[in-house]
């Protein structure tokens, strides 16, 4: 019960949160009563259940690999924080994911299943398998990983026990009660620019940094801008993000992709892209894309 009320409060705080809307207002990561798509098992609370937003959805139904390692950021930190004995959030280190070999259609209505296995949490990291599935026909969609660095001060750290006293989680309660109703998710994520952008709330976590899933949607769809250009019909097929520091609103970060493409063989394309710090010049953010496409197309 002690766990489930700390994951209750990450999930009710995220969406009143004004520090940052990406997990609520793009991902659409609360709960129903809040006016989300998510539900949890009380029986299985390291499995959550949502809907993909409507603006990650792809024409051709193609899985849009991006945004499930968004929504899977956000899946298995609460399922690391229920795990782990400190109830800990803490920071993404690494995340990935690489789409199954026969991935069922994806539209608006269907619903996807993360269920994370915790491989390892210790004093510092925490290492967690997710899988990801299609509700009604159990099709795998995709693997994805994450790496989590636990610490976050003495305070965050311990407010897992604060969760025990009675008269603390009561007057909790009744102050995440008292906030302002939380925004209703977005249909449309706007046009992600082609070389410098400044971090917005939008873009950001409930704690006020650059969302990790967030970049991750942020440099596939900058990856993707020269693939468009040349009518190349390609998608996302593996995804790999490192996150070397945190950005925060205000700071602009500038894109720098990779223009020669890495011949991966058998259809497929590498690109790398980086999110970069305009006021350190150095990478924030390193992430690697494979994409597949149609030959014909090509």
């Amino acid at each position: 019960k002690r766990w489930m009320m700390s994951g209750e409060f990450f999930l009710r705080y995220s969406a009143r949160s004004r520090l940052g809307y990406f997990g609520s207002r793009l991902l659409g990561v609360m709960l129903k009563e809040d006016g989300g798509t998510v539900s949890i098992d009380p029986k299985r609370p390291n499995i959550l259940e949502c809907r993909l937003p409507k603006w990650a959805i792809r024409e051709d139904k193609k899985v849009p690999l991006a945004t499930i390692i968004a929504l899977m950021d956000d899946a298995s930190t609460y399922s690391i924080a229920l795990e782990d004995r400190r109830g800990r959030f803490g920071v993404s280190v690494q995340l990935s994911g690489v789409v199954s070999k026969n991935p069922p259609q994806l539209d608006h209505n269907t619903q996807i299943i993360f269920d994370t296995q915790c491989k390892k949490i210790g004093h510092t990291l925490a290492f967690a398998d997710c899988f990801v599935s299609c509700k009604i026909t159990g099709q795998l969609i995709a693997h994805c990983e994450h790496i989590k660095y636990l610490p976050s001060g003495f305070i965050m750290d311990n407010a897992y026990r604060l969760l025990e006293i009675p008269l603390f989680r009561d007057g909790l309660q009744a102050w995440i009660s008292s906030q302002p109703e939380p925004k209703l998710p977005i249909e449309e994520l706007s046009e992600i620019p082609h070389s410098e952008f400044e971090v917005s709330k939008d873009l950001c976590n409930p704690v006020g940094a650059l969302h990790g899933g967030g970049s991750c949607v942020l440099a596939e769809r900058c990856a993707a801008i020269n693939l468009s250009q040349e009518s190349v019909n390609a998608w996302p097929v593996a995804i790999k993000s490192t996150y070397l520091s945190s950005l925060k609103p205000g700071q602009f970060v500038t894109f720098k992709r990779q223009l020669l493409d890495t011949d991966l063989g058998d259809n497929r394309i590498g690109r790398s892209v980086s999110l970069v710090s305009s006021s350190s010049l150095l990478s924030a953010v390193d992430v690697s894309i494979t994409y597949e496409y149609n030959s014909t197309t090509a």
